[in-house]
């Protein structure tokens, strides 16, 4: 086992930071406290600076699809390199979690995981995120795009086409 963390550990750090200064001015790291409903130390009442989904999307290659239903309107691409792209970002969040550097911000419902679960950083994580932190083109719009999957596209001026695939990688077409 590695002691020391892997470049995309470093990229999920340096994304984490770019959403929270985008959310917050400048970036911010919290220190999760015990919680009787969960078993590890948990941050609450904040919302999330990194999600599987986003980090899937921006660092892992993931592009987002279009979903012809009312209930939703994005969805993950399920080609094999998305799949594994999205095991392997969340392999490596697990391990900054166990870490420290990461702090898990779950939904409000105990039962289910929902809109607004989440990681953010902790003062471990900020200290090297901050050296590490990435530039990611309308990254606004990415976050929006992939933690409120359930909001519809017509509350905003732009096009989803507009963000596939991801922006740093191209993954081959279904």
């Amino acid at each position: 086992m590695s002691k020391g963390l892997s470049r995309q550990q470093f990229r999920i750090l340096g994304l984490t930071v770019a959403v929270s200064r985008m959310r917050n001015d400048a970036p911010r790291a919290y220190q999760p406290q015990s919680h009787p409903d969960w078993n590890v130390p948990v941050v609450l009442g904040v919302l999330p600076d990194l999600t599987v989904r986003l980090a899937a999307h921006v660092l892992g290659g993931c592009g987002l699809r279009p979903r012809p239903s009312w209930l939703t309107k994005v969805t993950m691409e399920t080609t094999p390199a998305a799949l594994s792209a999205r095991s392997a970002i969340s392999r490596a969040i697990s391990s900054l979690l166990r870490r420290q550097l990461l702090a898990c911000k779950p939904s409000g419902n105990v039962t289910i995981c929902a809109r607004g679960c989440g990681y953010v950083l902790t003062p471990a994580g900020l200290d090297i995120g901050l050296k590490h932190e990435l530039t990611v083109p309308d990254l606004d719009r990415r976050v929006w795009l992939t933690d409120n999957p359930w909001e519809t596209l017509a509350h905003r001026d732009w096009w989803l086409r507009e963000f596939l695939p991801s922006p740093d990688l191209t993954l081959p077409q279904n």
